[in-house]
């Protein structure tokens, strides 16, 4: 995890991908966090339609409180300055 402790927040919910505000925060650049939310989707047999919760320490969940795995975890990804 990159971010935040034992208390998450929600910073964003829905089934676009969230790039701008996402990739401000994170300091990742959009096409990133889009491959990402893409890639994740995908390995965990998702489709666009489907939606996903991020957190504000990069936890990526489903509707359903399924854990998908962490933005900053992810490969090719570097959160923070």
């Amino acid at each position: 995890m990159c971010l935040g402790g034992d208390q998450r927040a929600v910073i964003w919910r829905g089934q676009k991908s969230p790039t701008k505000s996402i990739a401000q925060r994170f300091g990742v650049p959009p096409d990133v966090v889009r491959t990402v939310i893409h890639n994740v989707k995908d390995r965990e047999g998702l489709n666009g339609a489907d939606n996903i919760i991020i957190y504000d320490n990069g936890d990526i969940e489903d509707e359903f409180d399924n854990w998908l795995g962490n933005l900053c975890d992810e490969p090719g990804v570097h959160c923070g300055p």
